[in-house]
């Protein structure tokens, strides 16, 4: 389980790895814009799900990605 980013050895800017707070993130900065990338597994807890979103630096240029298991209740019948 984890989260990864392919990047082509042609690409033409440098990514740089930035630090994160839990293992569902991967944050990368591409020139002047920051990826974060997420898997949250359907595993987690509500209540821990929305401490690691809650967490997440979220700046100008910020791009958030990734795979959220989404959690609709009602609307598709889904339960935690």
């Amino acid at each position: 389980m984890g989260v990864s980013a392919l990047v082509s050895p042609s690409f033409s800017y440098l990514v740089h790895q930035l630090p994160s707070s839990n293992k569902y993130t991967l944050s990368l900065k591409v020139g002047p814009l920051c990826f974060l990338c997420l898997y949250l597994p359907p595993s987690l807890s509500c209540s821990y799900l929305m401490s690691i979103l809650s967490s997440l630096p979220i700046y100008p240029n910020t791009i958030l990605c990734g795979d959220f298991n989404a959690r609709l209740g009602d609307i598709t019948g889904n339960s935690v």
